[in-house]
Formats: structure tokens, sequence, C-alpha cells
């Protein structure tokens, strides 16, 4: 088996035939094309694995992303797209192909990389003598109890109707006391320049956070082939103080992404106009994926936010000694799902 690096435009067909046919849920060409290719912070890097008679059999893929580390722009890589043809699903593989996208790192092909991997895939990074950096926790809000009591509802019409109107009634209550400090969260259409003064605004805010401008929100979220998403936005005045990006799902809305400034009155008006937002689409629960301890997980708590699973946040540190210290420590990161391999 030999590991090299892919050509994005002579290896496409044999990549993409591979990730459609290893990962369930790939996009296909349109995925491909949208995020190898028309990333506004870089095209992909990937490495692929190729067995004694030159057929594909694995690719790791690297996507770049600018990122604010002490107030300063630097291009680093999330990690994904790490898939194995079955039949060579065994640890060697995989670890040889890994290892390869962990080798870029060290050489200094960029600060650092983060992953978000799956259980399996930490044995992977064990074997690489890549340790686990934190826990991402998903969050969750219950904002209607219907689904929950939907049989006893039935049993006992109209009488159970009206205990889940009730208990709706309570949990809507329940938010109404955090208030937003006179901030009114609202949805809207267009991302423009007041959305890069923010991030500027915010750049040393967090000593490490994935650059949000115009151009990244516009191609993460809002041209994404197979994902919807809808934006609200915060602020005082005619100044944008935050904004929240939404993924409706069935039965259930996730808090995708976010940016707000660090101010109580600022950050409840938002989430006040999420929960509005989630209750809209008659969302049975709201989440807020974060990493465990950052400045994030005390929001969601203190929204009453529980705490659910959990998984694994992983980095790989360059060899410039000044990043490696703040990427490994979770508690300097800023990270949200929107952060994720997409």
């Amino acid at each position: 088996m030999r590991i090299r690096e892919v050509d994005l435009g002579a290896d496409r067909d044999r990549v993409l035939a591979l990730l459609t046919a290893s990962l369930p849920r790939h996009g296909g060409e349109p995925h491909w094309e949208w995020l190898y290719v028309r990333n506004p912070d870089g095209p992909a890097r990937a490495w692929l694995a190729e067995d004694d008679a030159g057929e594909a059999v694995g690719v790791a893929a690297a996507f770049p992303r600018r990122v604010w580390i002490e107030g300063r722009e630097h291009t680093c890589w999330n990690l994904g797209d790490f898939a194995i043809r079955p039949d060579h699903r065994s640890l060697g593989p995989a670890v040889r192909l890994q290892r390869a996208v962990v080798a870029a790192v060290s050489a200094g092909a960029v600060p650092f990389a983060w992953d978000h991997p799956r259980s399996n895939m930490m044995a992977i990074y064990k074997r690489i003598g890549v340790a686990e950096t934190g826990r991402v926790v998903r969050w969750a809000k219950p904002l209607r109890i219907d689904d929950r009591f939907e049989a006893l509802t039935r049993r006992i019409e109209p009488l159970g109707a009206g205990l889940a109107a009730l208990g709706n009634l309570l949990l809507r209550t329940a938010d109404l006391g955090r208030g937003g400090g006179g901030a009114r969260a609202g949805r809207a259409e267009e991302i423009g320049p007041a959305f890069a003064a923010l991030d500027e605004r915010l750049a040393a805010t967090w000593r490490v956070r994935v650059r949000r401008g115009p151009d990244y929100l516009r191609w993460r979220f809002f041209a994404h082939p197979g994902q919807r998403f809808e934006l609200l936005t915060v602020g005082e005045g005619d100044a944008l103080g935050g904004w929240a990006v939404l993924e409706v799902l069935e039965r259930h809305v996730r808090l995708a992404d976010l940016l707000c400034e660090p101010r109580a009155e600022l950050e409840d008006g938002l989430l006040a106009g999420v929960l509005a937002a989630a209750r809209e689409h008659r969302a049975a629960t709201l989440s807020f994926p974060a990493l465990d301890g950052s400045a994030l997980a005390a929001v969601a708590a203190r929204w009453g936010f529980r705490p659910r699973e959990s998984s694994a946040f992983v980095v790989t540190a360059g060899p410039d000694a000044r990043f490696r210290g703040l990427a490994t420590d979770p508690r300097e990161w800023y990270l949200t799902h929107g952060d994720r391999d997409v």
C-alpha cells in the first residue's frame, strides 16, 4: 500500500466514488464541488491510500479555515471525510493514512488542525500518539412536551391535549424571565459589511476562533448544497451586536453557529430570539453543541439547557510551540457546531 496526496482534478472521480460508497450521508458531486473546490479559505487537500494494484482503498481530507489566533489571522485545517473501503478496514491502513495527514501538520503545513472524530477513529489517533483534546457536549432544552405525551393525549382527549398545552406554556414562561435587557433578535436575509466588522472587532476576544467573515458565512451555511439554515441578528441601534444560525431538522432545531458581543443583554436577546424561532417551527427540542468548560457552555447553562451526550475533539499541533500550547488547551477555543467537518 502507498499513501500519496490527491490531485483534486485528476483524482476527482476516484476519490468521489470512494467517498460516496463509504460515507452513507456524503452529498456526492454537489458536495464535492462546494467543499473541496469552492471553499473561500482555499481548496481542500486530501491523501489517498492505494493498494499494490493501484486501487483506491482509503482517503482522508483537510479543509482550510482562516483562524483568529490571539487576534492574528492564520490558515489552519479542519480534518474530515476519512473513509476506508470495507474490505480494507483493519487498523493498519487507517493508521498509515491518518499518519500522513498528521505528518503534514507536524512538518509545519499549518499551525494546527482539528477534528471531531467518530468514536472508532480515536483508536487510530491513539495509535499515532494524538490524545483527545476535549469533549464537545450537546446541550439540549425541551420546548414542547407533546412528543413525550403523544400516546397519553390520544387516549384521554381532550384532557390530554389540555395538559400538553399547559406544559408547553410552562416551558415558554420559564424563559420569559431571562429576557434580553431590551435587545431583540430578528430574522435577517443579507450578510453585509457589518458582519465583517463584528468578526474583526471580536478577533482577540477568544484566543482561538475560526474567522467568520461574510464570504465564509455565505459559503458555509447559505450555499450548502444539502442543508438549509436561518439567520437571526441582534444589535443596538444600527450596530450589529451578534448573529445566530439555526438548522431546522425534523421536530428539532440546532443552534449551528453564533457570534455575539460577550455582553449578557445581547447574548440573552439573541438566545430569546433563537428560542422564539425554534418554537415557531414547533420544534420539540433545541440543541446547542459546545466545548465542555467553554464560555458558550456557560451561556447554554444560564438559559436552562442541560448537558447530554458528548463526543471527542482532537487537535494536532505543528512544530511552533507558540501555537501548540494554545491549540491543545480546550479553554482557549471558541467552538460551535459550525466548526465541524461538513
